[in-house]
């Protein structure tokens, strides 16, 4: 992957046209032409394998790798402005604790 496309700044235009024309994908400029930036980047451009299947992106520190029932429900409710001591006995209630 190029340094640009990690960095989050997208590369320019001739250079996306310029790897999407050629060895492996030989899309026609026609082609190349319907993408949108991110399919561009994230269908074409991203990390493989030797094998060419897409390796997963690693979770980055403000992505969790997974979160629990318990975490979803908390953050719902923080973003719906009910207070912390509510959220509380809102979750004890739900689980019958």
């Amino acid at each position: 992957m190029s340094p640009e496309i990690r960095s989050g700044a997208p590369p320019p235009f001739r250079d996306v046209c310029a790897v999407l024309c050629n060895e492996p994908f030989l899309l026609t400029p026609e082609q190349v032409g319907q993408l949108t930036p991110w399919q561009a980047a994230n269908l074409y451009l991203c990390p493989r394998d030797d094998k060419g299947r897409v390796l997963p992106a690693p979770p980055t520190p403000s992505q969790p790798a997974q979160r629990t029932p318990e975490d979803w429900f908390r953050r719902h409710w923080r973003a719906n402005g009910l207070r912390p001591d509510l959220i509380d006995r809102l979750w004890e209630r739900r689980n019958g604790s």
